[in-house]
């Protein structure tokens, strides 16, 4: 059990950034969960065997506690170390030693308080760009310039002729890079900040190494007693403000359905819709009637998604104001529009489009889909049309909401004009919304009654 416990501490608390884990035990598995406080880096790890002793569902807290007790020389050889337990599961640890006047109890934390407060981060996935499997030398290599650059908390990780480097510092002071890794397949066009004290910890680590670079992630794992994959992640987690994927209309006599994506016309086509009997079914993916004959999609050219949509959030959600604008630019600069360009998603306006199907794929029936663009209109009053209705779209100017409010229409310029004067914004945007743009390469559009690509 000694062994176990030690196990655990190697690959949590030793990190310098994880003092809570929460262990799963089954008669299969035994897995251990944490996340750091600030909740940029993830730490999964499993056990190759089951552990019999850690059964049930608890969190292990005060890691530097526990550290401390196993490594009291009175339990170093001959001690017990047993598992005391209740009906709800482990309940801590109770050490004693060889001659059984040296004792200590270690409480493990229940299953309700451990799951409040570890929440569950969800890893919505990234496409990896550099993949490797880090040489001695090069972590070695990584340790000397850290040293040399100890006044730096992070550095930047870029491929640079089929090589992957790493960058200390600015050069209008001090700073430093060099080679981690040559002949690497794939490439790091963005420069993101990575922690150093975190990545060296995971990498000093025994056991075969594999390290991944994706937007905004850094994935690392190793390999030793326990499986471990610690995940130092610099997405940030939005709360949706109430908003769920899967929110559609349905229109049940023609048992046709709209599946509604914030910014592609949606506000216009709802105001259209509801008039003509189209019920809005809000945050209630799974109660799509069965019976549905197509589903309506519209997609949207990403990054000119992108710009209305950080508009909106800018003016609704940040200032909730009408003179949003005003505040923002006002106080804009270069740092400013780095950070929202590198987050990139704030809200429902901003997430990918791919992300509203997924959620509604098991649902998703005969799907139709329409491209958003001045042609818009003709092409939906065509499929009604075809479908025994007389909507009359065409006759409607297509409305921009973000485009036609003139405090969100100085944002969108201001937004378009920074990134596409910035060759690196625009790529991070192009990169991120990467499954959208693949979606709508490979998807055919309804156009005049027939389907394009």
């Amino acid at each position: 059990m000694k062994d176990y416990l030690q196990d655990i501490v190697k690959h949590t608390h030793a990190l310098g950034f994880i003092d809570l884990v929460k262990v799963t035990g089954t008669a299969t598995e035994t897995k251990i969960d944490a996340v750091s406080e600030d909740r940029t880096a993830i730490v999964q790890a499993q056990f190759h065997n089951p552990v019999p002793d850690l059964i049930g569902t608890f969190g292990m807290p005060n890691l530097g506690k526990l550290n401390t007790i196993l490594n009291i020389p009175e339990y170093s050889e001959g001690a017990k170390l047993t598992i005391s337990k209740t009906d709800a599961g482990p309940a801590g640890v109770n050490f004693e030693n060889a001659a059984g006047d040296f004792k200590n109890d270690y409480r493990f934390m229940s299953s309700t308080i451990v799951n409040d407060k570890l929440k569950a981060v969800k890893f919505r996935g990234v496409k990896w760009g550099v993949e490797i499997e880090p040489s001695v030398a090069s972590i070695l290599r990584l340790k000397h310039m850290a040293s040399a650059n100890s006044e730096e908390t992070t550095f930047i990780a870029k491929t640079e002729d089929n090589n992957l480097k790493f960058y200390f510092g600015d050069h209008s002071t001090h700073a430093g890079d060099f080679v981690f890794a040559h002949d690497v397949e794939g490439t790091l066009s963005k420069g993101w900040n990575w922690p150093v004290a975190a990545v060296i910890s995971i990498l000093s680590l025994s056991g075969d190494k594999m390290i991944r670079f994706g937007i905004g992630c850094l994935q690392l794992y190793t390999t030793s007693t326990t499986e471990v994959m610690s995940t130092p992640v610099r997405d940030r987690y939005w709360e949706r403000r109430g908003y769920v994927s899967g929110t559609c209309m349905f229109h049940d006599p023609s048992r046709l359905c709209y599946l509604n994506i914030p910014k592609n016309a949606s506000t216009f086509l709802k105001e259209n819709l509801v008039k003509h009997e189209w019920v809005m079914l809000h945050n209630s993916v799974r109660r799509v009637r069965r019976g549905t004959t197509n589903t309506i999609i519209i997609l949207r050219d990403p990054t000119d998604r992108w710009f209305t949509g950080i508009a909106q959030h800018i003016t609704t959600n940040l200032f909730g104001t009408d003179f949003g604008s005003t505040h923002f630019l006002e106080q804009a600069n270069e740092l400013t529009n780095r950070l929202v360009v590198d987050q990139v998603v704030f809200d429902d306006h901003t997430e990918q489009q791919s992300w509203f199907i997924e959620e509604f794929s098991q649902f998703l029936v005969s799907p139709i889909y329409f491209y958003c663009d001045e042609h818009l209109n003709k092409n939906l009053d065509h499929f009604f049309n075809s479908q025994g209705f007389d909507y009359n779209l065409s006759a409607q100017q297509l409305r921009n909401v973000s485009a036609d409010n003139f405090d969100n229409k100085k944002l969108i310029d201001y937004f378009k004009n920074i990134v596409y004067n910035n060759s690196m914004y625009e790529l991070h945007l192009a990169e991120y919304y990467n499954k959208d743009y693949e979606l709508i390469s490979t998807v055919q559009f309804y156009r005049d009654g027939e389907y394009n690509k």
